[in-house]
Formats: C-alpha cells, structure tokens, sequence
C-alpha cells in the first residue's frame, strides 16, 4: 500500500483495491505494464490468487495475482515493491 500511495495515480478517496478493479492489476502502473508485456494473454479474468499477500522468508511482501482467458490456461504473477517502484515477476514453477 506504502507504494501505492507514492504512484501518481494514488488518490486518497479510492482505496486500492477499487483502483486495482477499475484498471486490472496488470494495468496498474506503466512498470507493470511493462513487465507483464513478455508474456501474451487475453485481458480478463484477472484476480487476487488464493495465496493473496504473501511475506517471503527474506522479508519481500508480494501479491499474488492469477490471471487468464476463459480459454486459456490461467496463469499467477506476482506484484512487488522493489524500493522504488511496484515491479511484477512471473514465477516458473507452478506455472503451466
């Protein structure tokens, strides 16, 4: 949330989680965008994963995303604060 609120869309009448809906997390910031651009899929269905916000045993918090057409294979990425801006990351293992 801290770096959210450091993003230029934040606005502290919308919560999060009404931005996150309104763009899909894959729209989030243009550095999501970015990252998420190496791999294709179909702009839809995206959602927090059942694991939702994880802090890893080397102290990194990340939110785990799934993502995927109704046609496809759906797909979990994850979104971090590395410092300064939100990054994502899509995991190999576990991944189709």
């Amino acid at each position: 949330m801290d770096a959210w609120k450091k993003h230029t869309d934040y606005s502290s009448r919308d919560s999060f989680k009404e931005i996150a809906r309104s763009k899909a997390f894959s729209c989030l910031t243009p550095t999501v965008e970015q990252d998420l651009a190496k791999v294709g899929f179909t702009p839809e269905n995206e959602d927090v994963d059942q694991k939702g916000l994880v802090t890893l045993p080397n102290g990194l918090t990340v939110l785990f995303i799934r993502k995927g057409g109704d046609w496809e294979l759906p797909f979990v990425y994850i979104i971090y604060y590395d410092g300064s801006c939100l990054r994502t990351d899509i995991p190999e293992d576990g991944n189709p």
